[in-house]
């Protein structure tokens, strides 16, 4: 998979997660994809750009409560 061969090298990059999420839906993956979108607020622990990607992903699926605890 490209985009895992790509975080391999740059692990801190969040489009690269957030595609790689979107690859394992299209897989019907749901727990690697919600391993990849956890892993967006995981690689950037003290930065809120990875935690505020992952709460409007929660959002997006109507996962209101998980949202708001990101």
């Amino acid at each position: 998979m490209q985009s895992f061969d790509s975080l391999e090298l740059n692990r801190r990059n969040l489009e690269l997660w957030q595609k790689l999420a979107k690859r394992f839906d299209t897989l019907q993956e749901p727990t690697e994809a919600e391993r990849a979108r956890t892993s967006l607020a995981e690689v950037m622990p003290g930065e809120t750009e990875g935690l505020s990607l992952l709460a409007k992903e929660r959002a997006r699926q109507e996962r209101w409560k998980d949202a708001l605890e990101q």
